[in-house]
């Protein structure tokens, strides 16, 4: 998609990479902006890009707010509703779902970065994150996918093997959750077919043991498909991320 420079009423143009921030926005939920930065200010000042991130809320395209995790405050931002009208008017989208706001920033900004790394993986052939294929009709409804709408992975990701692609769920785990919730979890996706596998990705060892647990009291009954990993095995400089199954499967994505 290419956005065009356009003015809005009463300020300054608005650039391409202006539209680029709210999708960006739309797409995890929220960012930090050492994140937005990183994305489409890399060859700027911090300043310039406080700067333009400041005149994008004054004009409430997009809006800044705060949270507290590991006992330290800290902000992101979000698209507001008068970025989603310009970004739906620059792409000739109408969103059936619009969730504009995260309600977990600790957990989506943290999988930004985790999704943002694996979509430079040469396997990695596409990334759809949750927010957005549960608003486009086009792809919420298609055959290829609509066996995920039901289950709402974090993202779903197309890898390319040998010329073949395959469609898995990817899963981010921050913190622990009720084990009925697992163990639910683990069960559809089990009993639905059309997903091939499910990726994992856990924040320490701990919660990962806890999962590969949960996911043994259906080991008898199924082929294992849910495949685990560290959070911080996708950031290795290697390139490379091993997941690993209950039957001693390796799955090695890069």
């Amino acid at each position: 998609m290419n956005p065009k420079n356009k003015r809005w009423k009463g300020g300054p143009v608005l650039t391409q990479r202006d539209i680029k921030i709210f999708e960006f926005l739309f797409e995890y939920k929220c960012a930090t902006e050492e994140q937005i930065r990183k994305k489409f200010f890399q060859n700027c000042t911090y300043q310039a890009c406080y700067v333009r991130l400041s005149k994008l809320i004054e004009r409430a395209f997009i809006g800044k707010k705060a949270f507290i995790f590991n006992n330290q405050a800290k902000s992101y931002f979000y698209l507001k509703d008068n970025g989603l009208v310009l970004l739906e008017r620059n792409y000739s989208l109408k969103f059936i779902k619009k969730e504009l706001e995260s309600d977990s920033p600790a957990h989506d900004i943290g999988f930004l970065d985790i999704a943002e790394n694996l979509k430079e993986y040469s396997m990695v052939d596409r990334l759809i994150t949750e927010n957005l294929f549960q608003s486009n009709e086009e792809l919420l409804f298609s055959d290829e996918l609509s066996p995920f709408s039901r289950l709402n992975p974090d993202a779903i990701v197309k890898i390319n093997i040998e010329s073949c692609d395959y469609l898995v769920a990817l899963e981010y785990e921050l913190s622990p959750k009720w084990k009925v919730r697992y163990q639910k979890k683990f069960l559809d996706y089990y009993l639905e077919s059309g997903i091939q596998g499910v990726f994992y990705i856990c924040q320490n060892e701990k919660l990962k043991s806890r999962l590969a647990k949960i996911d043994q009291e259906f080991w008898n009954n199924f082929d294992s498909k849910i495949f685990f990993c560290l959070s911080e095995d996708v950031f290795f400089p290697s390139g490379k991320v091993t997941f690993s199954n209950l039957n001693g499967d390796n799955f090695y994505l890069n």
